[in-house]
């Protein structure tokens, strides 16, 4: 599965790299890169280390409400996130997925068609959808974090460095360009 993961990871960032990766125009929902990438594709894992993973959605998120997005793509950096969450909480530990969303325009058209899902016109107007992971284990150090946010592919840092459990050092590097495709959206480190 390891492996997998790893050739993967080589051909997204090959793809990225020489810009032969478009995002795929489309609309997805909250709630579908949830269901892809969150808590429950991660329950097993999750359980395995005795750790309680969970998503906490603002009751006044409209998680069905159609998007600009490459559901795919926004998975993935989902996906990153939480499997470096669970890898790295202690065991017993905890992984909360936060979800919510602000007034305001977007930043651009997005990835899709200058259309609503309406198909009105009115393009990527709307509520700004936020989507944060945290967990209860060591962290990393401050000057480890300047070094993640200079955003080089291959990098890594830190105890699963140490520990052998890193993986690529590509996830986040290929999570800040899947996210610079939306619209200029990006990723923030704490």
């Amino acid at each position: 599965a390891q492996m997998g993961k790893t050739v993967e990871d080589l051909i997204a960032f090959e793809r990225l790299d020489t810009g032969r990766a478009p995002v795929c125009a489309g609309w997805c929902s909250a709630r579908e890169v949830l269901d892809s990438g969150g808590a429950a594709a991660f329950e097993e894992a999750a359980a395995a280390k005795g750790v309680r993973i969970w998503e906490e959605l603002d009751p006044a998120l409209h998680v069905d409400a159609r998007r600009a997005g490459d559901l795919g793509r926004l998975v993935r950096c989902l996906s990153n996130g939480v499997c470096n969450a669970v890898k790295f909480a202690p065991p017993g530990g905890r992984v909360r997925i936060r979800v919510w969303e602000r007034p305001g325009l977007e930043p651009g058209p997005g990835p899709g068609p200058a259309a609503s899902p309406a198909g009105d016109g009115s393009g990527a107007e709307g509520p700004v959808l936020h989507i944060a992971v945290d967990d209860d284990g060591p962290g990393i150090a401050a000057a480890e974090l300047d070094v993640l946010r200079c955003a080089e592919p291959f990098l890594q840092v830190g105890r699963g460095q140490l520990e052998g459990r890193g993986g690529t050092g590509l996830g986040l590097h290929l999570a800040r360009r899947a996210l610079a495709a939306h619209a200029g959206s990006h990723l923030v480190l704490p």
